[in-house]
């Protein structure tokens, strides 16, 4: 992954797995629908939860991987929370945002 790490993604990249595609792509919906850069997991914390961050998984859900959308409907509050969490860590291991810990604006 070292060799890949500095090279500029895309959703069309062979490489990617469906999942990937979808994070990568709900990354792009979410900075459209927010209008701020998701470079930090800082924009990534405050923003999800709310309806533009359901919005755009669904979106995104629809296009590469449905089922991620289908469980997200079924979760209790709580349980949805902890799912966001988890796609949170999701992009942070996939490079999509830097930690927070990093965010000059923190």
């Amino acid at each position: 992954m070292e060799e890949t790490k500095n090279q500029q993604l895309s959703v069309d990249d062979d490489n990617m797995t469906d999942f990937d595609k979808m994070l990568f792509y709900f990354k792009e919906c979410l900075e459209e629908t927010f209008q701020v850069s998701f470079e930090y997991e800082t924009q990534w914390v405050y923003t999800s939860s709310t309806g533009g961050w359901r919005n755009c998984l669904e979106k995104a859900s629809r296009i590469y991987c449905p089922k991620v959308f289908k469980l997200y409907e079924e979760l209790d509050w709580v349980q949805s929370d902890l799912f966001d969490n988890w796609l949170i860590d999701c992009a942070l291991a996939l490079e999509l945002c830097k930690p927070m810990d990093e965010d000059p604006d923190r």
